[in-house]
């Protein structure tokens, strides 16, 4: 179960909003063509085992179906252009029966792990 907590960060994340990404999670497996319905959200996530906790720079994807469920945590979620493919972030939760799948964005994560995207 998620609760939206209200937008904090002020800087947009790609893709933008009406744009299409795809969700890969262990157990739900690889999902495209998903509408990208939010972005740069703090998001209240109630689980089950870590308890209740607050995680921002969320994006949002929706689908009609399910597209990824408890376990699919962590999976990549990213965007393709022609032949590119652009990492935009890691499955975070999932609400609606898996309809929406929430990612936390790249750019968030390694700025706030103080971390950096190394690609070839």
């Amino acid at each position: 179960m998620t609760e939206h907590a209200g937008s904090k960060s002020r800087h947009r994340r790609h893709p933008g909003i009406g744009s299409t990404a795809t969700v890969n999670g262990d157990l739900s497996g690889e999902h495209g063509d998903l509408k990208v319905t939010a972005q740069d959200e703090c998001l209240r996530v109630i689980d089950t085992y870590y308890g209740t906790y607050t995680v921002c720079g969320i994006g949002e994807v929706s689908s009609s179906s399910a597209v990824c469920q408890q376990g699919d945590s962590g999976g990549p979620a990213y965007h393709s252009s022609g032949s590119n493919v652009y990492a935009i972030g890691t499955i975070e939760a999932d609400d609606n029966g898996g309809k929406n799948c929430y990612f936390e964005g790249v750019a968030y994560a390694t700025r706030h792990a103080n971390l950096t995207l190394v690609h070839s």
